[in-house]
């Protein structure tokens, strides 16, 4: 249960492998949304460059090398749909997400983090700031939610949570109103790794 807010923030984190494709899925939403007349704004967060090994396996063409990753697809996804996406190529971090909170509104504001990141450190600072929000957020509805997908050689996963309770909130129906972060459902996440 996510409410009906008045604004929806979506941050990609991650525009590499996982992130670069989900970049286009987004785009598409946000089209939706604007259709909609929903205020939905979406950020591309990513500190790094296109690179000629990325060419293999990302979202990229070759006249990207050099450019970052952020910029390039917000710039393709913006002038290809119409859209305003903002490119942050910066590493995600605490002070990224208050910085793109908007205005107060009175149905409230979504904000989404999707992880599509490769490493521990960037895992741990969404965690660590969505920790953060949902600590300092007086009762009620649980404004902020994660996505956290990756993969590995053989494996790979794709979690959503918004709250910090170890274990699922049910209304008294059987509704789902909350489940736990990424990393309180599967702590490895934020476990150093062999790659």
């Amino acid at each position: 249960d996510l409410g009906h807010p008045d604004r929806i923030v979506i941050l990609l984190v991650g525009c590499g492998g996982t992130g670069g494709f989900a970049a286009h899925i987004l785009a598409q939403l946000a089209v939706w949304a604007k259709g909609a007349g929903l205020d939905l704004r979406l950020y591309f967060v990513d500190p790094d460059h296109v690179e000629e090994k990325n060419l293999v396996r990302q979202n990229f063409c070759p006249a990207e090398v050099g450019y970052p990753k952020a910029f390039s697809l917000a710039w393709r996804y913006t002038a290809a749909f119409g859209l305003t996406i903002t490119p942050l190529v910066e590493p995600f971090s605490a002070e990224l997400l208050d910085r793109v909170q908007p205005a107060y509104s009175p149905q409230g504001t979504l904000t989404l983090v999707i992880g599509a990141v490769d490493n521990v450190c960037a895992r741990r600072a969404i965690a660590e700031a969505l920790t953060a929000k949902l600590q300092a957020q007086p009762g009620g509805r649980q404004t902020y939610g994660w996505l956290d997908a990756g993969n590995e050689r053989f494996s790979g996963q794709v979690i959503f949570g918004n709250s910090l309770d170890p274990e699922p909130l049910l209304s008294p129906l059987g509704y789902c109103l909350g489940l736990p972060l990424p990393h309180l459902q599967e702590p490895s996440l934020l476990l150093e790794r062999d790659r």
